[in-house]
């Protein structure tokens, strides 16, 4: 009954495991696109150097 309770709980407040799921990869995503556009923008200023 608890772990129902939980379970319900969980799912109310923090989403189903693969919305979870999907939301880290949003997250990942983004980050890594951040960072090649940041690599981008600084390639030449860090070969000059």
């Amino acid at each position: 009954e608890k772990e129902r309770a939980f379970k319900e709980y969980e799912q109310q407040y923090l989403g189903t495991k693969e919305d979870i799921e999907q939301q880290i990869r949003r997250e990942t995503e983004v980050q890594l696109t951040e960072m090649q556009r940041n690599v981008a923008q600084h390639k030449q200023q860090v070969i000059l150097f």
